[in-house]
């Protein structure tokens, strides 16, 4: 004869579980406060490890909001838009610039008065140039990421919560230690490898918790990723790449104060 559920201190049939309240209750608990607290510490104790620029920079980039369009003149050549700084040390200023878009006059957003903007203060000889390079789209990505995050707990519970711990984990450490450790001018592919190694680690701990499994699986993923570093290193000697790879990139860094960055590693940890 069958009985119901076996309680705590009382044995049950042979073969079946004996089911303990609460206990994945806390396992999820520890879980998500090693990771929240692995992630706090992260993006607010460790030290900024960006390297100093070592000449002020050529752009500034500022935010705004669009107040008013100008009549450009009879040539064409003025400001044809007046714009409010809203956030930074500038904040209150008010500029006259240029419409611009990420590619330039190519391809304009569909600009209106109170759209709120990223602005370029471009140095130059003769002065400041100041020109709208793109919408400020922060306020409506964020509204994406929540429909996002909230989908991902109703679908996956207690561990699609953990994974979002994780992705955020991801971003903090690309944030706070890939690419600084990158600026700073140290190995781009050992730099990827051994932040791989570690996010995955923290993710895989987070997800599955702690056990043999998670760390075959740890042991699997960096193998892997050290064989695809060691294959990638090898075939770009074999193939006798220039150092810059063809790459615009490197005109560009070099252009804004960092011409000490490995492109070709740069390349490879990518």
């Amino acid at each position: 004869m069958s009985r119901g559920p076996a309680r705590i201190g009382e044995p049950g049939e042979p073969g079946e579980p004996v089911e303990v309240p609460f206990r994945g209750l806390r396992r999820n608990a520890r879980a998500l406060g090693g990771g929240l607290i692995l992630l706090l510490a992260i993006a607010f104790l460790l030290p900024d490890l960006t390297p100093p620029p070592t000449q002020p920079a050529a752009v500034e980039l500022l935010r705004g909001e669009i107040i008013e369009f100008l009549p450009t003149g009879a040539d064409g050549t003025g400001p044809d838009v007046r714009l409010l700084v809203t956030a930074g040390p500038r904040s209150g200023e008010t500029l006259d610039g240029f419409l611009q878009g990420p590619s330039g006059d190519e391809d304009l957003p569909r600009y209106k008065v109170g759209d709120e903007v990223v602005i370029t203060a471009s140095q130059e000889s003769g002065g400041s140039v100041i020109t709208v390079g793109d919408l400020y789209r922060i306020p409506v990505l964020a509204v994406l990421l929540g429909i996002f995050a909230l989908a991902v707990t109703v679908v996956g519970g207690w561990r699609g919560v953990r994974s979002l711990i994780a992705l955020a984990l991801t971003f903090a450490v690309l944030i706070k230690v890939v690419v600084p450790l990158i600026l700073a001018g140290r190995d781009p592919v050992w730099v990827a490898i051994l932040a791989a190694t570690g996010v995955t680690i923290a993710s895989f701990l987070l997800t599955e918790g702690f056990r043999a499994q998670t760390l075959a699986a740890t042991a699997g993923t960096f193998a892997s990723l050290a064989l695809v570093a060691g294959l990638a290193i090898m075939f770009d000697e074999l193939a006798r790449f220039t150092q810059f790879r063809g790459s615009e990139d490197a005109t560009f860094l070099q252009a804004v104060g960092l011409p000490n960055i490995d492109i070709g590693g740069l390349l490879l940890a990518g």
